[in-house]
């Protein structure tokens, strides 16, 4: 059976083939039944297809948007620019926004440097922004100075979403930030500059970080309180240590924060070898971040969603932190089946039987874990994508390889 990081990445794949191709189209067969759409604001909330397959086929382009004006390193003042990606015709009123921040050392790049990113994410049903910010000639010359500058363009950036987010259907509430290389680092020192930028602001309104391959040159304290972070880093990067995002992820684990990190063997500073399972492990992350279904003491491997079908078993397996012991209750819907199996080393395995007769949807599998005095100490939980074994057949994907050869990819 093709597995759901198959399935998921067959998806991505055609996303990235839609930058390539803008006149291709996704849309099923009009005999074909669909797979559920979401047609309101709490349908979108709810269903887990929307932000893990490009529900769109087209993305709107909103170029140019002055966001702020500040004086440069030169003395004369700099208008801050920023690109808007968002599905066409999406008849949601407040969805999700992607911010995303090019590298260059703080001394060139530019917001068009994070098109290809924004695209794919845009097809999703994310808001994405790609953003500007004041650059100097030699940064190395004023580190310091310059790292200050685009944190503070970071903070207007944040105030324009919260002034004018809702004309671009943006949810003020719900802010997810990234960057590469030099972006990764201001994500980072960003999140974490104090009252100098969280004095007047809302931190709680950012659900997620992700940091692509960038350094730490600049020192900062580690927020206990800061969102859910993901690290993705090549080990042959001779621009960004590889090592120095390890200690970045222990730093970050000992403050308590949920952090992931995916590593790619073998790649240098770039995600070239690695694109599409980079946006396989972006789309996993943000996905559960923003429908909160994570927590740092109890994770499910598979991740926030699986694939199977109807008559089918399946098995989810738990993860828990060795100090957090007690009781784990398995929700499911009314007559699946739930059977724990393996139970060794922090990880136990739950195998789940689907009777034929269950409809073709979508359905919530929680776990809760419970201390001696019956208190939650922790919860988490995914959803099951139920197909009908038909459609869970093997077929030719399309690589990205820009040479557009068939390949295999379940």
């Amino acid at each position: 059976m093709p597995t759901q990081k198959a399935i998921i990445k067959f998806g991505l794949i055609l996303a990235c083939l839609l930058i390539l191709m803008p006149g291709c189209s996704l849309r099923p067969n009009a005999n074909k039944e669909q797979e559920p759409q979401a047609s309101s604001q709490a349908q979108a909330d709810l269903d887990p297809n929307r932000y893990l397959y490009p529900a769109f086929t087209q993305v709107e382009k909103h170029e140019n948007i002055v966001y702020a004006n500040k004086p440069n390193a030169k003395g004369s003042m700099e208008k801050l620019l920023l690109d808007l990606y968002e599905p066409a015709q999406d008849s949601l009123k407040a969805r999700p926004v992607l911010l995303m921040a090019h590298g260059g050392s703080f001394s060139y790049g530019s917001k068009s440097d994070m098109a290809k990113f924004a695209d794919v994410f845009a097809k999703m049903g994310y808001v994405v922004i790609s953003a500007d910010y004041r650059l100097r000639d030699n940064a190395n010359e004023d580190w310091t100075g310059a790292v200050n500058d685009a944190i503070d363009d970071m903070g207007s950036l944040y105030d324009w979403i919260e002034q004018n987010g809702a004309e671009y259907g943006i949810d003020p509430g719900k802010i997810a930030v990234s960057g590469e290389s030099a972006g990764g680092e201001l994500t980072l020192t960003f999140m974490n500059a104090g009252d100098r930028i969280w004095k007047s602001r809302d931190k709680s309104h950012i659900f997620a970080v992700i940091n692509l391959y960038g350094p730490m040159s600049s020192p900062h304290e580690i927020d206990p309180q800061d969102p859910p972070v993901l690290f993705i880093h090549g080990t042959e990067d001779r621009t960004a240590d590889y090592g120095e995002t390890l200690k970045m992820v222990k730093q970050h684990q000992a403050k308590g924060v949920y952090t992931e990190l995916y590593t790619m063997e073998g790649e240098g500073h770039g995600t070239d070898k690695y694109w599409t399972d980079v946006l396989f492990e972006m789309t996993q992350f943000l996905h559960k971040t923003l429908l909160k279904h994570w927590s740092p003491d109890l994770t499910i491997k598979e991740g926030p969603v699986l694939v199977s079908s109807r008559g089918d078993r399946f098995r989810i397996t738990l993860e828990q932190k060795a100090e957090k012991s007690g009781e784990i209750r398995v929700k499911a819907p009314d007559s699946w089946e739930v059977q724990e199996k393996d139970d060794k080393d922090g990880a136990v395995q739950y195998e789940i039987s689907v009777p034929s007769e269950t409809s073709r949807d979508y359905y919530p599998v929680s776990f809760q874990l419970s201390d001696k005095k019956g208190k939650v100490a922790a919860d988490t939980s995914l959803y099951v994508n139920l197909k009908n074994p038909l459609e869970l057949t093997l077929k030719p994907g399309i690589s990205t390889d820009g040479q557009n050869k068939l390949v295999n990819i379940l």
